[in-house]
């Protein structure tokens, strides 16, 4: 038995990723993975990780924004 991959477009960084801190209810978009990387000052792949697994991130939850196109 194979083991599953991602999908394509979880790793793209193509997707703008919304970032919401829940003690104060700030939130922000960042048009890309890797700029959330940035703003984050961690990995695009740990971010990744984040999304996939609905985690933290430096205070920061974060997920795929929804795409207004």
């Amino acid at each position: 038995m194979t083991e599953p991959t991602r999908p394509t477009d979880t790793i793209s960084g193509d997707r703008p990723v919304l970032l919401w801190r829940p003690d104060s209810d700030a939130s922000r978009v960042e048009q890309s993975l890797d700029q959330a990387a940035r703003f984050l000052e961690a990995p695009a792949d740990t971010v990744a990780a984040a999304i996939d697994n609905g985690e933290l991130l430096g205070g920061w939850f974060v997920d795929w924004a929804v795409n207004a196109a």
